[in-house]
């Protein structure tokens, strides 16, 4: 079994040391996570910005997972409307080629019935535009990365959430589960 994370920008994963993971499973994370956790084994990126942020910073090349042209938006297989892709699904895509069995998902909180489900750690930020966020990205969002676990049906993907507070919007996909933090630091312990 090959197991890998992806962490997203997500408030809900605040306060989660992620160097505890990091050399234990290949950790994919999303866009600016490199600002705090510079030693992740791949960052997945969608928009220019982060790119050019990402090599000032000096982050290998080989380390990034850099989207095709064809990467850049949903796949035609979801729907007719191709909106713009977004770094969660791209990693967890990229999880996937890369022959993951099993993805704890983190930080990618469009699944989450939370107050904070509109927010990301960066907000405000350099390449970071929070007035472009709305309700109803999220909810077509949370519907993606639902249908996109749902047509990958031969990997378990893990939504990791702080406390067992932590309720998610509908779900489909029969290969989404969920577990705590405190659960997923005792495995990797």
């Amino acid at each position: 079994m090959s197991e890998y994370m992806v962490v997203g920008n997500g408030p809900s994963r605040e306060g989660l040391d992620l160097n505890k993971f990091i050399g234990k499973l290949p950790v994919i994370g999303c866009n600016a996570l490199a600002r705090d956790y510079p030693d992740v084994d791949y960052i997945a990126y969608m928009d220019p910005g982060v790119r050019r942020e990402l090599d000032d910073m000096g982050f290998p090349v080989k380390r990034m997972l850099i989207p095709t042209m064809k990467d850049e938006f949903e796949p035609p297989e979801y729907g007719v409307s191709r909106f713009k892709n977004n770094a969660g699904v791209f990693a967890m895509k990229n999880a996937v080629m890369m022959g993951a069995t099993k993805v704890y998902v983190l930080g990618i909180d469009c699944m989450y019935k939370t107050d904070n489900w509109l927010k990301n750690v960066y907000s405000d930020t350099d390449n970071y535009n929070v007035e472009g966020v709305h309700v109803e990205d999220q909810i077509r969002r949370q519907k993606y990365v639902d249908w996109f676990c749902s047509v990958n049906p031969k990997v378990k993907f893990i939504f990791a959430v702080p406390d067992s507070t932590y309720g998610f919007h509908p779900i489909v996909a029969k290969n989404i589960t969920g577990m705590t933090f405190e659960s997923l630091e005792k495995k990797y312990a």
